[in-house]
């Protein structure tokens, strides 16, 4: 496939692909994260390593699209920068 000015393998389009979706993504993912009852506030008391679970429990997808580790992980960066952004 080409793009730009080279070519690019299938393996690394989808890639390119799923990286700008997820950018996409991220915002609205946060946004509408906040926006959950209870959801920062359980967010809040929670230790950085098991916020995923959290995530998973207030905002199990966003549209259609699946939330991989990497996703979920840029997703609750984002969360954080909103929360430091509101105090």
């Amino acid at each position: 496939m080409w793009l730009g000015l080279g070519w690019m393998s299938p393996s690394a389009h989808k890639a390119a692909v799923t990286k700008a979706v997820d950018a996409a993504l991220v915002p609205v993912c946060a946004e509408r994260f906040i926006a959950k009852p209870g959801a920062l506030e359980a967010f809040t008391k929670t230790q950085s390593y098991n916020r995923q679970g959290v995530l998973n429990e207030h905002l199990p997808a966003v549209g259609a699209a699946s939330m991989g580790w990497t996703f979920k992980n840029e997703c609750i960066e984002a969360i954080a920068k909103l929360q430091t952004a509101a105090k």
